[in-house]
């Protein structure tokens, strides 16, 4: 396996891994779990309003492992058609989440410079999109979210 690149990743049911340790599969399946639900819980109710309001995120595919230099896509779905917004972050072993893309509507994408040209977005309606990596590399390993929101941080407060 040293020439594999391991793209870890959320989806709603968990199932075990064949390939790691249970004790190891199961504290980063718990992990990932916890950081998902925190982070839709951050997206989802800046607005108090809106916190009633649920939106269900579903990744398909839990764990991914490519060859270097191999494609790799990662799908999300999302069920409500107001919430335009979609996120997509990264998270290397012992750091933190890292903004990739947001993409503001169907059809728009706002990589992040440090993803340009090796990483793109697919984002035809406002309820699904798939990042695809061109050519996998070691240090493409890391665990992916994608959140949805009904709004973006980037947008401005207005002014009362």
């Amino acid at each position: 396996m040293d020439g594999n690149v391991c793209l870890i990743w959320r989806r709603k049911q968990e199932t075990s891994a064949t390939s790691a340790s249970p004790e190891t599969h199961t504290a980063i399946i718990d992990w990932a779990s916890e950081m998902m639900r925190v982070l839709l819980l951050l997206l989802g109710c800046v607005l108090p309003p809106r916190c009633g309001a649920a939106v269900r995120v579903d990744q398909e595919v839990k764990l991914l492992m490519v060859k270097a230099g191999e494609k790799a896509e990662l799908r999300c779905n999302q069920d409500q058609s107001n919430y335009f917004y979609m996120f997509w972050y990264q998270q290397k072993p012992q750091r933190g989440l890292t903004l990739m893309v947001l993409s503001l509507d169907a059809k728009s994408e706002d990589m992040e410079t440090e993803y340009e040209g090796r990483w793109s977005l697919q984002r035809p309606t406002v309820y699904n999109s798939t990042l695809t990596l061109k050519a996998s590399a070691r240090e493409d390993g890391a665990v992916y979210f994608c959140a949805a929101s009904i709004h973006s941080r980037r947008e401005r407060s207005p002014a009362w």
